[in-house]
């Protein structure tokens, strides 16, 4: 059986239909193709976070660690936050504490000293003390002022300087020179060392023992003598009637030296006493 051919109207109508199909397929691809080119775009979300005091976005999670909020492309994936690197814990410099006071020295002013490697047969005197207490009771504390001032006399009197001879020793103002010179001649250097000590006026009376070194060094001389200082007037008086000379050796020796030699020891401890 033969079909008939299509007549000019519905070929026309069959057409029209086609070119519709075809405009409704267009359509729905360009509206496919917009949306999902808006998807793609590149275009950045701007994230609003609190800013920081250095301008920079920064919050924290929940256990309160600092975080910065990133920006990153529209891509569908949940904006991250990552925590702040954490600064290492300051550790402070050890602090090394010294100790709050000087180590105390106990200091033993009757302690035998060592005998200098050399000894000095002229300038300042050594003194020295004997015992503490002294045999009277008096501490040394209370007669070091005394020691002292009746020393600076003895170094006077070594170093021919009358004039201050005279000034700790007003009793004996108007000796001339040559009066010095004639009972100190030949004397080099003094040491006193104290053997004992009584209250006397305003200061003390001292039993002490001049270690005197004489004749440049051809000898040294032991007398047992007694002085009374005033320590707040600074003067001293020498007494006559005392035992005087004890010893004398063919050397130079200095008190250091009288105190480790045995035998000069003995003598000082024993021959010199009050008047």
């Amino acid at each position: 059986m033969q079909v008939p051919a299509p007549s000019g109207n519905r070929r026309t109508a069959t057409v029209l239909a086609i070119a519709a199909v075809a405009v409704l397929v267009v359509a729905g691809g360009v509206v496919l193709l917009t949306r999902k080119g808006g998807d793609s775009e590149s275009s950045t979300t701007n994230v609003t976070a609190p800013t920081s005091p250095s301008g920079s976005p920064s919050g924290s999670l929940a256990d309160g660690t600092p975080t910065v909020v990133t920006t990153v492309p529209n891509s569908g994936v949940p904006s991250e936050t990552f925590p702040l690197p954490t600064q290492p814990p300051v550790t402070a410099a050890p602090v090394t504490v010294g100790p709050t006071s000087p180590p105390v020295t106990v200091f033993d002013p009757a302690a035998t000293p060592p005998v200098p490697a050399v000894t000095p047969i002229a300038g300042p005197g050594s003194p020295q003390v004997l015992s503490n207490p002294l045999p009277s009771g008096v501490s040394y504390d209370q007669v070091a002022s005394s020691l002292w001032i009746a020393q600076q006399l003895g170094d006077a009197l070594a170093n021919d300087d009358w004039n201050t001879a005279r000034r700790l020793e007003p009793a004996k103002s108007g000796n001339s020179n040559q009066k010095y010179l004639d009972g100190y001649d030949g004397l080099d250097r003094v040491s006193l060392l104290l053997v004992d000590a009584r209250p006397d006026g305003a200061g003390y009376r001292l039993l002490v023992v001049s270690v005197a070194n004489e004749k440049s060094g051809a000898r040294t001389s032991l007398y047992c003598l007694e002085w009374t200082v005033d320590p707040g007037a600074v003067v001293v008086t020498q007494h006559g009637g005392v035992v005087g000379q004890i010893g004398r050796v063919p050397y130079a020796i200095s008190p250091e030296g009288v105190r480790n030699d045995p035998s000069l020891d003995a003598t000082v401890r024993t021959q010199c006493h009050w008047n």
